[in-house]
């Protein structure tokens, strides 16, 4: 199974926490060096850095696009770094953390149309509802230069955050705690603590974390029904595609010339609950489509295989597909 490749996981457990630490500094402080030198270029005085205290502030400071494409930069830096140590560290192909065979590249782009379309019949109802609250402000090389960024960079993003949580997490701590389910809730609950920084929980309050740990939780879900992580990168590259190209609003952590800007008044039921809610659509959607058991499965005692030797387990790693 796509979820039982950390064959170290229990045996050399200490691997994965200094793989944790390396992908930090390769994400947060290697990766960062690009933003800071741009951001520090351009201040001369401390009056104006004290005035840029989070994302939005910085992004107007620096513009949308190049801000975007430097906190991208980031995550390129990150996956990088995991890719080093799962190459030398842990001695496993970077492909296992993606797959159990080949990467499977139709999962990937259908996922991907699958929740495109569903956001966009989503964004089409809300605005029937409330056509007041949009507003189309369409600009034909502002929206290349985004789309250009979602397809070519985008992915490194989406891809690291699912690789690093739904790949490295999730396999180590299912073979480290003997189950499925409580690996689940602790990658998803840390997926949306990574996400707790973000304007929206300031702007919302902390009820709308159950928007980031639920879709944690979902994408998780899918990984493991579905044995392997292509339709939670298609799934998650598609659901950040929407906000950074096509519609945005004032108070949201990405600011960039959108096609449509939603001016109302910032909602947890509209902008939180509700699309948590409506996951459970999705994810039948993909059940059907993939003919997936029973959710019930995923509580079952007595499904992992015996993982024998870690070293064993090295020399014989299964394939994957960069993104």
């Amino acid at each position: 199974m796509f979820i039982e490749q950390a064959k170290d996981g229990r045996k050399n457990w200490w691997k994965y926490l200094v793989g944790i630490v390396l992908v930090f500094l390769g994400w947060q402080v290697i990766g960062a060096i690009p933003l800071m030198s741009v951001l520090f270029s351009k201040i001369h005085s401390l009056y104006q850095l004290e005035k840029l205290q989070n994302p939005i502030e910085i992004a107007n400071y620096l513009g949308a696009v190049p801000f975007l494409i430097l906190t991208l930069l980031m995550f390129v830096f990150g996956l990088l770094a995991l890719w080093f140590w799962i190459r030398y560290g842990h001695k496993r192909k970077f492909r296992s953390l993606v797959s159990l065979g080949r990467t499977n590249y139709k999962k990937i782009f259908s996922a991907f149309v699958i929740t495109m379309i569903y956001n966009g019949i989503f964004l089409i109802f809300a605005y029937f509802n409330s056509p007041d609250s949009f507003q189309w402000h369409f600009d034909l090389w502002s929206f290349l230069i985004l789309f250009l960024i979602c397809v070519f960079l985008l992915p490194f993003q989406t891809s690291f955050e699912e690789i690093l949580f739904r790949g490295y997490l999730l396999q180590w701590l299912v073979v480290l705690l003997r189950n499925k389910y409580l690996p689940l809730l602790i990658t998803s609950v840390l997926f949306g603590l990574l996400h707790s920084f973000n304007p929206e929980v300031d702007e919302l309050g902390w009820l709308s974390m159950i928007y980031y740990i639920g879709f944690g939780l979902f994408m998780g879900l899918i990984t493991i029904m579905d044995d392997g992580l292509e339709l939670a990168i298609g799934f998650h590259w598609a659901t950040n595609f929407i906000g950074f190209c096509f519609v945005s609003n004032d108070w949201g952590v990405i600011q960039t010339q959108t096609i449509i800007k939603n001016t109302a008044e910032p909602s947890l039921f509209m902008d939180m609950l509700l699309p948590t809610a409506l996951l459970p659509v999705v994810y039948l959607i993909f059940s059907k489509m993939y003919k997936w058991k029973r959710i019930s499965q995923l509580f079952k005692k007595g499904q992992l295989t015996d993982f024998g030797d870690a070293s064993e387990s090295n020399n014989h790693p299964t394939t994957f597909k960069e993104i």
